[in-house]
């Protein structure tokens, strides 16, 4: 008898527990405060190893490498500064609200026509996170739903007045890494400066760590060298310049004026330790009949490729050497 009692309390039991579960799934999947609705955020991005993020034009890879490395499409390196946006962005997305009944279907369409897939893969390749961002919502908000969700949300970063669909681009131009060569200071032996006009070129050379002469005179607390160095190292030992981010800004036309009929004012040669050299080339840039003060048309290493390298990492080695041999200005 008390064999049966015990049998019906256990079934009971687990005829509860039954409801209660069914119940936290049930509920789990439907809320609208669940994760799998609205947990858009990846809060640890160091577990990020590969993103891909597809529009209707585009798709594009960013694979991790190192801490600090990542490859685009496999090929090359990736521009760390929008990287580092992204995963920024992974972080601190939030649902900033919900949409209303009449908007969803609405929403739901545009993300499915025109809005960007964007997937996070860990280092074994398993998927983190996958959603879809587009479209925008009131003065800051973006719409985006995640892949596992029903709904679309309106997400944003606090304190970001700004929309996030632009923050995963798929324009290579833009993606491409901002860097000329990789090397330590240590490994930089000299720096020619040549003009194509005067006598005032000169080269600097360390024959120390640190040390910097022209004509065998120490230069190396000069201000400009002092400056030039300072944004070598603090680059990541590395020179850096602008891509142009718009071919369609720069026509064919130009590109040809610029390579084959203008003529650069200055060249500046980088030479490492190993013998290996590179070559920047600088042209002025004019607006409206004024020579652009902060940035220059390049090119690198004679390559047809032009660039805009901006003065405010080159412009302390385009001096005089009058200048450079100061030891103060």
């Amino acid at each position: 008898m008390k064999s049966y009692k015990g049998i019906t309390v256990l079934l009971i039991i687990l005829f509860f527990l039954s409801i209660l579960t069914y119940y936290v799934v049930f509920s789990e999947s439907t809320s609208s405060t669940s994760p799998r609705e609205t947990g858009f955020a990846i809060k640890d991005t160091a577990n990020i190893y590969k993103i891909i993020i597809k529009d209707k034009k585009n798709t594009v890879t960013l694979t991790r490498k190192t801490p600090n490395y990542w490859l685009l499409n496999n090929k090359e390196p990736a521009n760390l500064l929008l990287i580092n946006t992204i995963l920024e962005t992974a972080y601190l997305t939030s649902v900033k609200s919900p949409i209303s009944e009449d908007m969803k279907s609405q929403v739901r369409d545009l993300l499915v026509k025109k809005g960007t897939q964007v997937s996070f893969y860990d280092k074994s390749n398993r998927l983190i996170k996958e959603y879809y961002i587009g479209g925008q919502a009131g003065e800051s908000g973006t719409y985006a739903r995640l892949k596992s969700a029903k709904d679309p949300y309106i997400i944003g970063i606090d304190g970001f007045n700004g929309y996030l669909t632009t923050r995963f681009t798929t324009d290579t131009l833009l993606l491409k890494s901002r860097r000329i060569f990789k090397t330590a200071l240590h490994n930089l032996v000299q720096i020619e400066v040549q003009y194509t006009s005067g006598d005032s070129g000169y080269t600097l050379v360390q024959k120390e760590p640190t040390r910097w002469y022209i004509d065998e005179k120490e230069v190396t607390y000069n201000y400009y060298v002092q400056k030039g160095i300072n944004y070598f190292r603090n680059g990541v030992a590395l020179i850096e310049f602008s891509m142009y981010p718009d071919s369609t800004l720069i026509t064919k036309e130009k590109e040809d004026s610029l390579l084959y009929k203008a003529k650069p004012f200055a060249h500046i040669i980088f030479t490492l330790k190993t013998g290996e050299k590179h070559k920047v080339t600088f042209y002025w840039r004019y607006f409206r009949g004024q020579i652009e003060p902060s940035t220059y048309w390049s090119t690198i290493d004679d390559r047809k490729r032009i660039v805009i390298t901006q003065q405010y990492v080159f412009g302390h080695w385009l001096q005089s050497k009058k200048n450079m041999l100061k030891l103060r200005l």
